[in-house]
């Protein structure tokens, strides 16, 4: 994983046109609206403050998704977009857990948030969080959202690493 570069435009418009990939999402977006989303990426990315975020996941050298992180104050929502390809190459967990050590270590964020539709997308993205003691919250009709708080991830920490906490 590093962070998303000029380079990486084609697989984020890949990505952000695909109708099966935002399926879980919202609508797919045209490539217009694509390439202004990836401007304003790249832009955060450049930015010296710790704000919004996207990386580019890759694996063996090859290109499989983007995982973005979007801070609001003290709060930061994640989300993972994976390529087709890469659905079932086990891409999802350890990103995950890269990206929220990151908000609550370098970030210092106060809690991380993650949404999805309901139905099948909400019991993935479910199992996908479940390395982490994230809670069900209120989200909108048709939505599933949850929450991680910083005191939640720290005392999941100490009983699973207690001397990495």
């Amino acid at each position: 994983m590093r962070r998303l570069r000029p380079i990486d435009a084609d697989l984020f418009r890949r990505l952000y046109t695909c109708p099966q990939v935002m399926e879980s999402v919202g609508p797919p977006l045209t490539v217009e609206e694509a390439n202004d989303a990836f401007v304003r990426a790249c832009t955060h990315n450049a930015g010296d403050s710790p704000g919004h975020r996207f990386w580019t996941v890759e694996r063996a050298g090859e290109k499989v998704g983007i995982v973005a992180l979007v801070r609001s104050e003290a709060s930061g929502e994640i989300g993972l977009l994976l390529t087709p390809e890469a659905w079932t190459g086990n891409y999802s967990r350890p990103v995950l857990r890269r990206v929220i050590n990151h908000c609550f270590r370098a970030m210092s964020l106060d809690e991380v948030v993650a949404e999805s539709k309901d139905g099948i997308r909400e019991r993935v993205s479910r199992r996908l969080l479940s390395d982490f003691p994230f809670e069900r919250i209120a989200a909108a009709t048709g939505r599933a959202r949850w929450r991680l708080t910083r005191e939640a991830w720290a005392r999941a920490r100490r009983k699973t690493a207690p001397n990495d906490a």
